[in-house]
């Protein structure tokens, strides 16, 4: 994150401010350097969960700011997981999950998400009062054949979920409700 604070001049500059988008400090290229870390050699070095990610993971008990949070049905499966997870464990009493589909990014700057963005930050940063207080808490676009319809839901999980607990059948390849008496691939 140093790097990204200390190219200052060297830095690109918002279209619409003007500001460096780095901010003012510029590091010469030899100190800044120093900073850096290959991403990839971190990644092999750590190939599990350990301290190294969970210094570099957000603490969810402390956000308690309003939060939207936008995922993908679609996509890598992490991702959807990494909105939930985090919708889920932050500690605000003001937040909102959307779920879309389509594809995975282009969504986030369609005519529909830009004014669910705006009409978020309008209420919380601006103060303007355009009816985000009575927003439903859960707002989901749910796949059908030939098209998404937008649902709108009280909670997540919903209460009305029937959690179903299901077992792998490598002998079928199949996902099954009952145990699987034996594991034929043992």
């Amino acid at each position: 994150m140093v790097a990204m604070i200390a190219t200052g001049e060297r830095g690109k500059r918002s279209r619409i401010t003007g500001d460096l988008l780095s901010g003012p400090k510029t590091l010469p290229e030899n100190e800044l350097i120093h900073h850096r870390a290959p991403l990839w050699d971190e990644i092999v070095r750590h190939p599990f969960d350990d301290d190294y990610y969970k210094e570099r993971s957000a603490h969810w008990e402390r956000v308690k700011t309003p939060l939207l949070s936008c995922g993908n049905w679609g996509g890598q499966g992490l991702h959807l997981r990494g909105n939930i997870e985090g919708f889920l464990r932050a500690a605000s009493e003001q937040k909102w999950p959307e779920v879309h589909g389509g594809p995975h990014w282009a969504i986030f700057y369609t005519d529909y998400a830009v004014k669910l963005q705006k009409r978020f930050f309008d209420y919380f940063l601006k103060g303007a009062k355009n009816g985000w207080d009575k927003q439903p808490r859960v707002q989901l676009q749910v796949r059908h054949v030939d098209r998404f319809v937008e649902r709108f839901e009280n909670e997540w999980p919903l209460a009305r979920t029937l959690w179903t607990k299901l077992y792998i059948d490598p002998a079928n390849m199949a996902l099954c409700m009952d145990r699987p008496c034996v594991a034929s691939w043992i």
